[in-house]
């Protein structure tokens, strides 16, 4: 049975997890079915934490372009920017 992740996990809980998964695999004193839903756990974990630093990438990037962001919505930033906007 596979686990769906509910609520949003941040990248350092991800990331521990995906240590402990590497350290048990590492281990090696599992069973083959064991070992093989370990991997595949660890799999996602990775992808997971993978997307979060591209995320985080492309982030950086935009504030190296546009310093300022007041009314300009960050990629992957999930934050309402709407109702930010003055005129001046």
């Amino acid at each position: 049975m596979k686990k769906t992740r509910t609520r949003v996990e941040t990248f350092e809980t991800l990331y521990r997890q995906l240590q402990e998964v590497v350290a048990r695999l590492e281990a090696g004193d599992l069973l083959l079915e064991e070992s093989l839903r370990l991997y595949e756990q660890g799999v996602s974990l990775a992808a997971a934490c993978q997307q979060m630093l591209d995320t985080a990438e492309l982030r950086v990037q935009h504030i190296q372009v546009s310093p300022t962001v007041g009314d300009t919505a960050i990629p992957g930033d999930s934050r309402d920017n709407s109702g930010d906007a003055s005129d001046e």
